[in-house]
């Protein structure tokens, strides 16, 4: 018997062609989420822009495999805080340097901390770069030229680590070492190199691969670093997620599984003494080996900061062959006295006229260290 209820051939039967249909359903879906996204996202921009605006600085350092964050090799970046805007440029080795100044007739590699990289300055702002105008204005038959290798957040384990990592290949004739506030501390802290119990003697402890997270993820992103020198909205998510980790990571000096509670940097630096000289003596000691081993000058200075440090560092020094020359009977007393004419408010970096006064009292020793020859 035929059956009645049977679906003419021509006709659809049930179900037929809804996979495409979902498919150009799903399709359009999606593209109106993602329409509304970018509309949502560029009115939270532009309320940014009109009523919270963000600092929009790039990313600058660069961590390596098995050693410090350094400036970001053939790199450049831009630095906003408030109205102060710098754009930071960056040779191959990570200096405040053209590639041509690897070149120069006589090179002499500068280390320090932020202080000494010039934090929201112009390159001819900073004291090195002050201190390079007046060796300019000596006109030598053969000119010294100051390679800027300093970073910040540096302590001194990071300016010997970068030391025995570029050292051969950029060949200095001279190296000046800035000692700043903080760098001792850094150096303990790090743990890139320890003192051996047994012998004495400084050993090298790669520190940890870099972030391969979610946080290295991110930024790989192709054109990261511009949306962080452009964008607000990217900017804000940014210091909220960084933010959050800060949170979530203990405290400086905090307990941790396996380790003794340490005091906070700030309160055993006012405390620093004979018993922390260890370390920092070692790792100058092995400083001094590379110079005397490559034929180099070694020049060390405080930047002459208040609070700089300490009292028994020159005997320290002394005792391992270095000469250390302080410039805190110059620098200290005058930004004391008025520390609005050096820092730069609220941010507590030497400014422009900080970096004068630095350059002013550094003078006299880079001038007799780098003499005309």
């Amino acid at each position: 018997m035929r059956r009645m209820n049977a679906t003419p051939p021509d006709e659809p039967g049930p179900g037929a062609g809804t996979g495409a249909d979902r498919r150009r359903s799903a399709a359009a879906a999606a593209f109106l989420v993602a329409i509304s996204v970018m509309i949502a996202a560029g009115l939270f921009e532009i309320g940014l822009r009109l009523f919270h605006p963000q600092d929009l600085s790039g990313r600058w350092l660069h961590r390596l495999p098995d050693g410090p964050a350094i400036n970001r090799p053939d790199g450049a970046a831009r630095h906003q805080f408030g109205d102060r805007v710098v754009r930071y440029r960056f040779n191959r080795f990570g200096q405040r340097n053209a590639n041509a100044d690897l070149k120069a007739c006589r090179r002499a590699l500068v280390l320090g901390d932020s202080f000494t990289f010039g934090w929201l300055l112009n390159r001819g702002e900073t004291f090195v770069g002050r201190l390079q105008a007046r060796l300019d204005a000596r006109r030598d038959g053969c000119p010294w030229t100051l390679l800027n290798a300093a970073a910040g957040g540096w302590g001194t384990a990071d300016q010997l680590r970068y030391l025995e990592r570029f050292g051969a290949d950029i060949r200095p004739d001279a190296v000046v070492v800035f000692i700043g506030i903080d760098d001792f501390e850094r150096a303990r802290l790090r743990d890139t190199y320890r003192v051996a119990p047994d012998t004495g003697e400084l050993t090298f402890h790669p520190a940890p691969p870099p972030d391969a997270g979610f946080a290295g993820v991110i930024r790989r992103i192709p054109g990261y670093q511009w949306f962080l020198e452009h964008s607000h909205l990217v900017q804000l998510a940014r210091k909220s997620v960084v933010g959050s980790r800060n949170r979530q990571r203990p405290a400086a000096g905090a307990p941790t599984a396996g380790t003794a509670a340490r005091p906070a940097p700030r309160a055993e630096l006012a405390a620093y003494g004979p018993g922390h000289a260890e370390l920092v003596t070692a790792l100058f000691r092995r400083m001094a080996a590379w110079c005397r081993r490559n034929g180099v000058e070694l020049v060390v200075l405080t930047n002459g900061w208040p609070r700089t440090p300490i009292p028994w560092f020159g005997d320290a020094l002394r005792d391992a062959g270095i000469h250390l020359h302080d410039l805190r009977p110059r620098v200290a007393p005058a930004v004391n006295a008025d520390r609005a004419a050096y820092v730069i408010a609220g941010d507590g970096h030497p400014s422009a006229a900080g970096a004068g006064l630095i350059a002013d009292a550094a003078w006299p020793v880079i001038d007799r260290a780098l003499a005309p020859k």
